[in-house]
């Protein structure tokens, strides 16, 4: 078993109540994970057992205030119970790609659970209700404070650049009604669209990121029992995470330009899924090649970071897709092989 030392409880005790007091702030700068979750599991784990139960308690009393017991229950259902999930999966030692499999599963499960409730709460449309809420308060404010706020869009480049109307002087109120009108719809229906997908994506991320960090520092550590961990230059998609997400999002397209309804949400969803996917087997392939070069492991991180943070994730997909398929132990890689070995000339 693990010995936490006092400095880390104290310190995780700290983070605890700050996490709480952040939790709207993070959930605001991360929009693709859910940062209370990840933080109450590492804390858990890092810190001991205590600090995620004041992590948890900061985070359930500031979710209270803002929203009371309806906000409390979703941070809740959506970000506290899978926290403690996953430091019960590391408890258990459980094998490293069947944790993060399982992490992600409940992550994406407590979300979509979230959605399917309010729809069922609420009885209309969880997007169209959100829009609503949002365009009743806006219609509420002074006039003055939906001028600026129209104008603050409209020099963000929200309405286009085709309005013909100058964001810095007053703006009719007829025009203003329509410019809010015409944001709202494609707005709503651009969040219908994506939807699936934004759950999807946060999901994974943060399942995965929960439950990998969380292993990370177990094995870092040193623990007793030790855990099954793999290190980013071992990170491979097997088989069927490389063939199924790009079939089914190559499905989805076909039958969204045949005009199937609701194929176009189904097609963005496998299409973020297969870009995590191949991100992930980008990394390890980049950690592998500069692993060769001679460079340390903290530059092969820090070069992963680079390329995930910036807007170079999507050549780290793309070394993942090559990495795949013409990899050492990529799939076309091992047909030519086997074929090679058969010496038959047959596959």
């Amino acid at each position: 078993m693990a010995t936490i030392k006092t400095k880390h409880a104290i310190a995780g005790a700290v983070l605890g109540v700050m996490s709480g007091f952040g939790m709207m702030v993070a959930l605001a700068f991360s929009p693709i994970a859910l940062l209370p979750t990840i933080i109450i599991s590492l804390l858990g784990i890092w810190a001991g057992l205590p600090s995620a139960l004041v992590a948890t308690a900061s985070n359930l009393f500031v979710a209270y205030s803002l929203g009371g017991g309806i906000l409390a229950l979703v941070v809740i259902e959506t970000m506290i119970i899978p926290a403690w999930c996953v430091i019960a999966l590391i408890a258990r030692r459980t094998r490293y790609y069947d944790g993060i499999k399982q992490s992600v599963f409940m992550q994406c499960g407590a979300l979509f659970v979230l959605v399917v409730g309010a729809r069922l709460a609420i009885g209309e449309d969880i997007v169209e209700y959100l829009m609503n809420s949002l365009r009743g308060a806006i219609n509420s404010y002074p006039e003055e404070y939906v001028q600026m706020f129209v104008a603050y869009m409209g020099q963000a480049g929200l309405f286009g650049s085709q309005t013909g109307l100058d964001f810095t002087q007053a703006i009719p109120s007829e025009q203003l009604t329509a410019l809010l009108d015409a944001f709202f719809a494609a707005y709503t229906t651009e969040l219908n669209r994506s939807l699936v997908s934004m759950l999807l994506t946060t999901g994974v991320v943060t399942g995965a990121a929960s439950y990998g960090l969380s292993a990370f520092i177990v094995s870092r550590r040193g623990d007793d029992p030790i855990i099954d961990y793999a290190h980013p230059c071992d990170w491979r998609l097997s088989p069927s995470l490389i063939i199924g997400p790009p079939a089914c999002a190559l499905i989805f397209y076909i039958a969204y330009n045949m005009g199937t309804r609701g194929a176009d949400s189904a097609y963005l969803a496998m299409y973020s899924l297969c870009v995590l996917l191949f991100m992930a087997q980008g990394a390890g392939a980049v950690d592998r090649w500069f692993r060769k070069t001679g460079a340390t492991k903290s530059i092969r991180l820090f070069i992963i970071a680079v390329l995930v943070i910036t807007g170079l994730r999507n050549l780290l997909a793309i070394a993942g897709v090559i990495s795949a398929l013409g990899g050492s132990e990529g799939l076309i890689s091992k047909a030519i092989k086997k074929h090679n070995d058969k010496g038959d000339g047959t596959f």
